[in-house]
């Protein structure tokens, strides 16, 4: 009775249980509490935590705690799911008339290898360019690898830059974001490039940035593309916000896990990315296709990737 009641193991399995029950039935995309931030980053991979502890207490017969935790791998298999594989709210009603193929590429501010950065920055291989974390900018387009084909518009404070094939108005910031205008002929397309600041360790900043943002898309009454590196996953906030203003380009059309982040810049990127950070949302546009490209260009992000029509 007394090696019963002081099982280390008995105790360990029913507390990581009891805070994955109240991340589940509280904490999912609730960034105020530090445990479920860090949750919702690796949600997919507290999965794999309650396979362990399931399969723990089935070979220490603890039957109470293996039927929890079965209960609890069902629940949170569907959340995985639901959040990563489930379209958002799309436009089905698709017109051919025009097309733009649209990237958004965290650079890296380290990352000094332009002969890769000319590869991706490339207005003959893609309409619209959007690059977060580009302090050197001006050495980027004065090297030789720049092939010198695009429109452009750079924010020196917030190191943030768009490369188009269509002429772009600058529109100044939104807080720490750029904001620009496409001309597409008589179409004025409006694009915002984000990064925000990383959330972990401090979510009420990252929460207010988003929300600044989502009052800002609520004004903007053009066709509209959000895109960037926003530093949480789709458990977070953030993406639960904006996905209730705008549609996420890559649920319309691809059931994959999307991963962008590290890329083989990050000692971890060895292994392949696993978590996805980089979006690319959208307003008055169908979907062709959308997908994160498998080459990293020197970054510790992989690019997005969607081909609107319009």
């Amino acid at each position: 009775m007394k090696a019963l009641l002081f099982d280390p193991i008995r105790y360990l399995i029913l507390f990581v249980s009891l805070i994955i029950i109240c991340w589940l039935t509280m904490g999912i995309a609730n960034d105020t509490f530090i445990v479920y931030r860090f949750l919702n980053y690796f949600a997919q991979y507290v999965l794999l935590i309650v396979i362990f502890i399931t399969l723990l207490s089935l070979h220490k017969k603890y039957k109470l705690l293996f039927t929890l935790n079965l209960l609890l791998f069902c629940s949170l298999a569907l959340n995985v799911f639901y959040f990563s594989r489930q379209s958002v709210d799309i436009n089905f009603k698709q017109s051919l008339n025009k097309t733009l193929s649209v990237i958004s590429f965290s650079k890296m501010s380290r990352n000094e290898d332009f002969k890769e950065l000319g590869e991706i920055i490339d207005c003959t291989k893609f309409d619209l360019i959007a690059v977060q974390e580009i302090p050197d900018f001006n050495d980027f387009v004065k090297s030789t690898y720049y092939k010198g084909n695009c429109f452009s518009v750079y924010n020196e404070n917030i190191k943030k830059a768009v490369f188009s094939k269509f002429p772009l108005l600058d529109k100044g910031n939104l807080g720490a974001n750029q904001f620009v205008d496409v001309l597409i002929g008589r179409e004025t397309i409006s694009v915002i490039n984000v990064r925000l600041d990383k959330g972990i360790f401090n979510s009420q900043l990252q929460m207010k940035q988003v929300d600044s943002l989502v009052k800002s898309i609520e004004k903007i009454e053009n066709k509209l593309i959000v895109l960037g590196d926003f530093n949480s996953t789709e458990f977070n906030y953030p993406y639960k916000i904006m996905t209730t203003h705008l549609n996420d380009s890559l649920r319309g059309v691809n059931f994959s896990f999307g991963h962008t982040f590290p890329g083989k810049a990050r000692r971890s990127g060895v292994f392949g990315a696993f978590i996805r950070i980089d979006y690319i949302f959208h307003h008055g546009f169908f979907v062709e296709s959308a997908y994160v490209l498998d080459h990293s260009y020197g970054s510790d992000h992989y690019p997005v990737y969607t081909n609107f029509s319009f």
